[in-house]
């Protein structure tokens, strides 16, 4: 370690600039005793840098108080090099007036507790009518509980980056990360007055476009959810007229249908009364003949005299022509 707590002074102190004869501790919360190693400039030697270490064959196991090398060099650094260095403090908005603080007329202490003893600061510069708490971001940022609670209690606060703590050179220009932004001035005010004003009115500008947009496309989606609905009650109608149409088809090929099949019954009907008209004629035919025969048979060999068989000739005559226009009524019935 390059830094140790010299008892006789209560202060840091760099290896560099101290002496063998000094009583020195470490930075851990137990503050073990550690020595000064100053290199022999020898060559087989295993430093070359003064430093400090834990006395030899010591037992203690030291805590390193909790934070990293980085860390604990950058606030010895901002110590060391007070009045070397400077960073903003505050940032009118409007003019962009900055005020510098250079830590020249003060003192850098580290580690030190807040009045109401609830914060740890990693310095505190303190001048004659102000302090500023310095704080090292390094691996976490200072919570807003703690600036806000370090602002009210009158004390500024100013935080920088380990890595460009480390890397400064005299002159510097460190970047505070805690820069509080406040008008200066009645003109400043003036104009951020009007720079409000100004965003205000763009604010209500594109509220209004926002509202005029939305109102633009809810009309649209209720326009499009009316043309919707008519689509659907157009399809609706459609088919519900197709439905009627292919309805009344049914009924009309239904009708046509049993139209059909009541004419072929019919014409089957009427084609089996035709051939059993023919099959009575053909009958009529053949007992005429027959009943003919058998008159002109029993006239050859003189079975009876004549008026008999002219008699017999009649009736068979009579009976065929009645027969006759009965099968010709029935057959004109069925045309």
């Amino acid at each position: 370690m390059f830094y140790a707590l010299d008892a006789s002074t209560c202060s840091w102190v760099h290896a560099s600039k101290s002496t063998r004869d000094g009583n020195y501790m470490c930075d851990c919360p137990d503050r073990h005793p550690v020595c000064l190693k100053l290199p022999s400039g020898r060559e087989n030697v295993e430093y070359r840098t003064p430093h400090f270490s834990h006395l030899p064959k010591s037992n203690t196991e030291c805590r390193g108080g909790g934070e990293s090398a980085e860390h604990k060099a950058a606030k010895h650094r901002l110590r060391e090099m007070k009045g070397q260095y400077s960073f903003v403090v505050e940032r009118c908005p409007e003019c962009k007036d900055e005020v510098w603080e250079t830590c020249s007329d003060g003192t850098v202490g580290i580690e030190v507790r807040s009045a109401d003893g609830r914060w740890w600061y990693d310095c505190v510069y303190k001048a004659d009518d102000y302090e500023i708490a310095l704080e090292v971001f390094h691996t976490h940022a200072t919570t807003q509980e703690k600036i806000d609670a370090t602002r009210r209690s009158g004390m500024q606060l100013a935080e920088f980056h380990a890595d460009e703590v480390n890397d400064m050179v005299p002159g510097a220009k460190l970047t505070n990360l805690q820069t509080v932004t406040r008008v200066c001035g009645e003109w400043c005010e003036d104009r951020r007055r009007m720079r409000l004003e100004k965003q205000r009115a763009e604010a209500a500008r594109r509220e209004e476009i926002v509202r005029r947009q939305r109102e633009d496309a809810e009309k649209k989606r209720c326009e499009e959810a009316r043309r919707m609905e008519e689509e659907r009650l157009q399809r609706e109608e459609a088919k519900r007229i197709q439905d009627e149409k292919w309805r009344i088809e049914n009924a009309q090929s239904a009708r046509i249908d049993k139209q059909w099949y009541k004419d072929a019954q019919d014409e089957k009907d009427r084609l089996e009364e035709r051939r059993e008209i023919a099959g009575k004629w053909q009958e009529l035919k053949r007992h005429t003949e027959a009943e003919r025969a058998k008159i002109i048979s029993d006239s050859r060999a003189k079975r009876g005299d004549r008026a008999q068989i002219l008699a017999r000739w009649a009736d068979l005559k009579a009976w065929r022509g009645a027969e006759r226009a009965k099968l010709l009524q029935a057959w004109r019935a069925i045309q």
